[in-house]
């Protein structure tokens, strides 16, 4: 019997043994699967009490790192029980803690799982069978991760089941304290409400009840946010958890909202894609009162009604309006807009159109208005695509009218502004773009450019901006196309004539800023131009078409610097020019400028045959013309020069213009079938030269003698010699000069009845006269002197003799003549040798200084 007794006790024990092998290995699984489930990565127990009904744990210490959730938990104070119930069993009775600190730290790896939707809105539902039936937290520090640090949150916790599940929550952020309570109703129907309290004053009010059934879950609520005091410093502690939020100054008080739905819900997750299919009716009320000063925008008040009807997702208006007053627009926004453009107060309507919300659109109707300095008027028609996967903002037949009596910018005037806009938009996931309809354009009666050194006034301006396309992505790249006609009746500025302007081209930005077309004036000037946007500059190119002035001279027409004294009636002139214009840098410019066959008059000269071509630099403030080609076919001032040419360049800074220097290859001229030409050489204008020998070869005696104006003298031979000219500020000059015949001589003949008389009467004068009357020379020549009073002085000697005098006798002759050039050439022009226009001038000049004499 012993034996036996004993065998029993050792398969006793040994199963006992082995039993708690076994359950302390699964124990140790169960652990390790816990740990891995919950990223437990350390846990500390002190003071654990267990007893039949309850757990005590003095101090508790876990660390958990799962993916999306790193913290660290310390509770102090435990106490868990347990018991038994009829309908529940086994369950958590009661969690009491006396103080919970939570420590989380960012996620060591982000959670790729997405959160689930909520399944039900019951809140029998919404808490887990394995929530202890009462909860309470005495003490609660949250110390979690923000925007941009960490936010610290204190309060306390208390939930319970029993007699309806019912949550209240207290958190505190300084002086200030925020009670939220939630309960379910005693109803038929699964109630949840939801009571929230700022500081003691009644903040939301939330009403909500569920219903499940096979066929989807029905959905009813009502939210009221009633109006309340300054709740700022609530702004500020958001800030800490979403991040930089609009600054506000003032809490808008007076503005309350409610909210009243009833929704069919498919079965499934609770979640947007689900709302959005959902059918029923959605109302939303909000009321402001008194104006709120919105930051950045202004003081705004209205209100605004929306009732919706939806089925299956297709949702439409019963009744959409909404009204917005903005009393007046920030101050820091009026700083960037022109003086003048203060719209004062703007009116908003909003309403929806009859199908709004037809295939997941939204349809609305716009109106603006403003009574300020800037008068706005304006209606649009919105269609929003509600469809998350694909939303947009449509934008058709908006119309925008401005009027502004006057803008002020500080270099910019604009009087009698008015504009009219149509517009169509869309915005989109992929960007915003705007598309401008035929009509657009804007007006103004005066527009100054208030520059002192260089005022310009333009009168009658109209901008027409049909078909304008303006896109911008969402990484802010911008593209721009505007079609663009200007139109200024009269443009009024010190170098031009005042006359209408119009410009027609095409406004383009990609990156860059380019401006492409073509300008036209009254005068009949047309120059195509083109500006681009570079690293820091703009530049300009220009091409005036090919001028032809048989028809006219627009160019004279257009610039009042134009010299009154030039007149051209023939020939042809093209010009090309580029400009670089950058900040802190001078002007860079280039032009090119042909002349063909120009003829015309300057000052009492006549031109024939122009030909030229020019070329301009201006580059580190200096001006340099480039004359790679000037030919006249006939210059006449009285005296005709024929196959004028001229090849070389001027240099002068741009800040004194006329005192540079003049380098020529070439200076030429025929004269009287002879030749006059210069070295090549340089002339500064700014300092003292040295002369310049003036070559004279082969000139006529016969055709000088014809233009000079000495009644009965005529001749033959050919003239050269040297004329050293010299140019001083006060004038040309030369200084011992030289002309003399070629060998072997020619004939003078010289008949006066006017000196035949006074030689009757003077028997030397006589002999002077007869022996002119037929005078063979074997020498002639002078020596000439010009002054800068225009007075010439010639030292002629003539040797030869008259055949009909005494056999042959040699004759010298010393003659000292004396002639005032200006005044030669006036008679020369009044002689009719040169175009009956010059003569006309000459007269008139003439008669001017007469008058002008005391």
């Amino acid at each position: 019997m012993a034996r036996r007794i004993r065998f029993w006790l050792r398969t006793i024990f040994l199963t006992l043994f082995a039993l708690l092998l076994i359950a302390a290995l699964l124990g140790w699984l169960y652990w390790q699967h816990l740990r891995e489930q919950f990223g437990i990565e350390q846990l500390e127990l002190k003071g654990v009490e267990l007893d039949l009904d309850q757990l005590l744990i003095a101090d508790l210490r876990i660390d958990l790192n799962h993916p999306g959730l790193a913290m660290r938990l310390h509770a102090r104070e435990l106490r868990l029980t347990w018991a038994r119930g009829r309908e529940l069993g086994w369950h958590f009775e009661a969690l009491n803690l006396q103080q919970l600190e939570v420590f989380q730290h960012p996620p060591r790896q982000p959670s790729t799982e997405a959160p689930d939707g909520l399944q039900s809105l019951d809140p029998e539902q919404l808490l887990p069978r394995a929530v202890p039936r009462h909860v309470a937290i005495s003490e609660i520090a949250l110390d979690l991760p923000c925007q941009q640090t960490r936010c610290r949150l204190q309060g306390a916790l208390r939930l319970d089941h029993e007699p309806h599940p019912q949550l209240h929550v207290s958190l505190n952020r300084g002086a200030h304290r925020l009670d939220l309570h939630a309960w379910s109703g005693a109803s038929a129907l699964p109630t949840l409400e939801a009571r929230l309290e700022i500081d003691g004053e009644p903040s939301a009010h939330l009403r909500s009840t569920w219903q499940s059934s096979a066929v989807g879950n029905t959905w009813n609520g009502k939210l009221e946010l009633p109006a309340r005091g300054d709740t700022a410093w609530l702004w500020e502690w958001l800030e800490e958890w979403l991040g930089t939020l609009p600054p506000l100054d003032q809490a808008p008080g007076s503005l309350a909202l409610s909210a009243d739905w009833l929704l069919q819900l498919t079965p499934g997750a609770l979640d947007l894609q689900r709302l959005l299919h959902a059918s029923g009716h959605l109302d939303l009320q909000a009321d402001l009162p008194a104006p709120w000063p919105v930051p950045g925008v202004g003081p705004l008040q209205g209100q605004a009604v929306i009732q919706l009807l939806g089925t299956d997702g297709s949702w439409q208006a019963r009744q959409l309006q909404a009204q917005l007053q903005l009393n007046a627009l920030d101050p820091q926004l009026l700083e960037h807009l022109p003086e003048g453009a203060d719209p004062g107060s703007l009116q908003l309507q909003i309403s929806a159109e009859e199908q709004a919300f037809a295939d997941n659109t939204l349809g609305l109707k716009l109106q603006v208005s403003s009574s300020g300095p800037l008068h706005i008027e304006g209606q649009a028609q919105l269609h929003a695509q509600l469809d998350p996967q694909a939303w947009e903002l449509r934008l058709n037949a908006a119309k925008l009218q401005l009027r502004a009596a006057e803008l002020r910018h500080p270099d910019v005037r604009i009087q009698g502004m008015q504009a009219q806009l149509t517009t169509s938009g869309l915005l989109n996931q992929h960007g915003l773009q705007l598309h401008l309809q035929p009509g657009s354009q804007v007006q103004a009666t005066r527009l100054t450019w208030l520059d002192p050194s260089q005022p310009v006034t333009a009168r009658q301006l109209q901008l027409q901006l049909d078909g304008l396309q303006w896109a911008s992505d969402l990484d802010a790249e911008q593209t721009l196309l505007a079609p663009i006609d200007l139109r200024i009746d009269a443009l009024e500025h010190s170098a031009l004539r005042s006359q209408g302007w119009d410009w027609r081209g095409n406004l383009q930005y990609d990156n860059r800023l380019v401006l492409d077309g073509t300008l036209y004036n009254d005068a009949g000037l047309t120059l195509r131009t083109r500006a681009q946007q570079g690293d820091g500059s703009v530049l300009l190119d220009g091409q005036l078409n090919e001028l032809h002035f048989a028809g006219g001279n627009p160019l004279q027409r257009t610039l009042t610097d134009w010299p009154s004294t030039l007149e051209l009636s023939a020939g042809s002139m093209r010009l090309e020019a580029n400009a670089v214009v950058a900040d802190q840098r001078p002007l860079q410019a280039r032009a090119s400028m042909r002349l063909s066959g120009v003829a015309g008059i300057f000052d009492r000269s006549e031109l024939q045959g122009v030909d030229a071509q020019l070329q301009l630099d201006l580059r580190n403030e200096r001006l340099q013309i480039g004359i790679e080609q000037l030919q006249i076919a006939q210059l006449n001032p009285g005296v005709p020069l024929q196959t004028v040419a001229l090849r070389g360049d001027y240099t002068a800074a741009i800040g004194s213009p006329t005192i540079g220097r003049l380098n020529w290859q070439q200076a030429q001229a025929q004269l009287f079938n002879g030749r006059i030409w210069l070295d090549p050489g340089t002339l500064d204008l700014a300092a003292d030269n040295p002369a310049r020998s003036l070559h004279v070869q082969g000139i006529s005696l016969a055709q000088l003698l014809q233009a000079y104006p000495a009644e009965g003298l005529e001749g033959d031979g050919n003239i050269d010699g040297e004329l050293p000219l010299r140019l001083t500020p006060d004038g040309l000059s030369i200084a011992d000069g030289t002309l003399a015949a070629r060998a072997p001589g020619g004939r003078l003949h010289f008949s006066s009845p006017k000196l035949d008389a006074f030689g009757a009467s003077n028997p030397a004068l006589g002999l002077v006269v007869q022996a002119l009357s037929n005078f063979h020379y074997s020498r002639l020549e002078s020596g000439v002197d010009y002054s800068e009073q225009g007075t010439l002085q010639l030292a002629l000697r003539l040797e030869g003799e008259n055949p009909q005098i005494e056999n042959g006798r040699p004759i010298h002759f010393n003659i000292n003549i004396e002639e005032d050039i200006p005044a030669l050439l006036t008679s020369l022009q009044l002689s009719g040798k040169v175009s009956e226009r010059i003569q006309q001038r000459v007269q008139e000049r003439m008669r001017e200084a007469e008058s002008a004499t005391p």
